[in-house]
This record gives structure tokens, C-alpha cells and sequence, in this order.
């Protein structure tokens, strides 16, 4: 899978540290995989704000971590510089403790932001308490090995969608295609294996799916390309 094929290049942070949001953190284009890791406190406040080098989508998956219900902990991640932009993840309410282990988001326009808060009981720092350091890489496009395809090999619309998705192949699209679609909780919720010619057009019924932001992935032999998606009824 493509959230899957990191290849650990630099390490960002060897241990656990404040990064305020104002400190934008560049994302290389090289290759290279940046790691993060942090164990919040008590009461804690804290925000990232990560940007591509390059422009291209800033992929974020967490290898390690737990965060209590969003009753008491919170945190969120948005496609872009501040938590105006749309979200991508949210950690529910329930259970009781969230297991991040594996969770992936996409940014597509290239730039993430990341901020948490806790309580006052039960954070990672707590002695006797269960829950572990959160450990994450980030990287773009170019670490799959495969290119970011131009604007104009992939067309999603209508976007918001209430149901049908239509998905336009560009003229030089050729091959087995894969669309996946990733919900804000970091899960996969919608994937399609399927054979396309020069032009050709997917229809994927959105209509299922509850209202909320995606993100939408295509990987074609020639490129991948990510877009973010609205549902709206």
C-alpha cells in the first residue's frame, strides 16, 4: 500500500519536543522521511505546522502511539496552515484509548498542521499509565517512487458531493488504476482496482458515506495524485 513504503531517511526529533505552530517544519522533496516523536503532560497545548518543500502532498502516518477519548484528549490534523483549514483527523470519543498505530492522512496542498490537548489526569508522561509516545514519519510523493501526476490527468467532481462521484481520467491515462478513499480517522473506507483507457470515467457512489472530509487517492503505472473531498447532504 502506498502509506506503507516509507523509507526512514533524517531524523527530525531523536526525542520528544515543544515545536510551536510558527515554527513551520519543511518537508523534504528528496526522498528523505522526516520522524517525529512526543509524549505529552498533563494539561498540555501544543501545535505543528509542517509544509512540502516542493508543493507536493505531505503524507503523515503514525507507527506508534495511544491518546485517551476525546472526552478528555484531543487531537486533530488539517490539510493546510492552521486548524482553519479542512480536517483530516479527529480522535473519537470512543474508545476509551485510541491505538494511532497505523493511521495515515493526506495533505494534499501540500502543508499539515497538528495540535493536541490533554486534561489534567492519564497522558503519556503519567507514571502507570497505559498509554505510549506518539511516533510519526512524514514524506511526500516523490519517496513512492512514482510521480505526482499534473493536475490535469485526474478531475473529481462535484466536489462537495451528497452521492455519485465522478472521477476523469486524463488522455494519456492508460493502465490498472486504484482509487482509494481515506476517511478523517486515518481508515481506508472505499478502494477500486480498475482498468482505464485514454479519458475514461470512474463513477464511485459517495453516497454511503457520512458527511465529512477525505481524502481522495489515485495511483496509476504512470503517477499517483491525492485530492481532498467533501461530503455534503
Amino acid at each position: 500500500m502506498l502509506f506503507h513504503n516509507f523509507a526512514i531517511g533524517i531524523i527530525l526529533s531523536a526525542a520528544p519536543s515543544v515545536v510551536h505552530a510558527q515554527d513551520i517544519i519543511i518537508v523534504p522533496c528528496n526522498g528523505d522521511t522526516l520522524v517525529g516523536t512526543y509524549c505529552y503532560v498533563n494539561n498540555d497545548q501544543q501545535a505543528w505546522h509542517w509544509q512540502s518543500a516542493c508543493g507536493e502532498p505531505v503524507f503523515m502516518q503514525f507507527i506508534s502511539g495511544t491518546i485517551e477519548s476525546s472526552n478528555f484528549d484531543q487531537l486533530r490534523l488539517y490539510a493546510g496552515p492552521d486548524n482553519f483549514a479542512p480536517l483530516l483527523f479527529a480522535n473519537p470519543a470512543t474508545p476509551v484509548e485510541l491505538d494511532l498505530t497505523g493511521i495515515n492522512v493526506i495533505a494534499v496542498d501540500g502543508q499539515l498542521y497538528m495540535e493536541m490537548t490533554s486534561n489534567a489526569t492519564n497522558c503519556c508522561a503519567t507514571d502507570g499509565f497505559v498509554g505510549t509516545e506518539w511516533v510519526w514519519t512524514l514524506n511526500t510523493t516523490n519517496t513512492s517512487g512514482l510521480r505526482e501526476l499534473p493536475a490535469t490527468d485526474f478531475t473529481m467532481y462535484p466536489n462537495p458531493s451528497d452521492g455519485p462521484l465522478h472521477l476523469q481520467m486524463g488522455a494519456g491515462m492508460n493502465g490498472e488504476m486504484e482509487i482509494r478513499i481515506i476517511d478523517v480517522s486515518g481508515r481506508e473506507v472505499y478502494r477500486q482496482l480498475f482498468p482505464a483507457s485514454g479519458n475514461a470515467l470512474l463513477t464511485v457512489d459517495a453516497g454511503p458515506l457520512p458527511n465529512g472530509f477525505y481524502s481522495v487517492v489515485l495511483t496509476s503505472p504512470s503517477g499517483v495524485k491525492a485530492r481532498s473531498l467533501q461530503v455534503m447532504r
